[in-house]
């Protein structure tokens, strides 16, 4: 193939504690080709340079789609068999990935063989709606300007009321 187009994937970085972006090449930059260069993993060299991926080689694409702001992705079964941390980050992996190449999305509704998946989020608990890069960003390794997102670090701890 010939691979002309740089599009940005999230690998998992330092002991899979966190998620950052690298870059990868693909033929033209689609929904459905850069999910697949996602799936593929990191490359040997992004490998020895400490990246990993949360999501197993096992897990297939059935289809993608982008509407209103939305991206749906459908994996087959073996996403929802992700355990442990990795639960967390791969769908961090996902969000970050598309939010990135695709600046209309802004949330990513996920589903496993049509059928829609909970995810969980950092916070705990799972969520069947939609998720953005909001819920996700304690997972963005520290340094790392997220997509949209301003460089500004704030130090002050945040507290919910209640």
């Amino acid at each position: 193939p010939n691979y002309s187009t740089t599009v940005t994937v999230y690998f998992t970085v330092t002991f899979s504690q966190y998620v950052a972006p690298v870059s990868r090449q693909v033929a033209k930059a689609t929904i459905t080709s850069i999910l697949a260069a996602l799936l593929a993993g990191p490359s040997p060299l992004q490998k020895t340079n400490g990246y990993e991926s949360a999501i197993t080689t096992q897990v297939r694409l059935i289809r993608a789609s982008i509407a209103g702001g939305v991206a749906t992705v459908d994996f087959n079964k073996t996403f929802g068999q992700i355990s442990g941390t990795a639960q967390v980050l791969a769908p961090a992996q996902v969000i970050y990935t598309l939010t990135a190449n695709f600046k209309t999305v802004t949330k990513v509704k996920f589903q496993l063989d049509g059928t829609t998946l909970a995810v969980p989020t950092p916070v705990g608990g799972l969520t069947p709606t939609p998720v953005g890069t909001s819920q996700y960003q304690t997972l963005l390794k520290p340094g790392t300007a997220g997509p949209g997102s301003t460089t500004t670090t704030t130090t002050t701890p945040t507290t919910s009321p209640g």
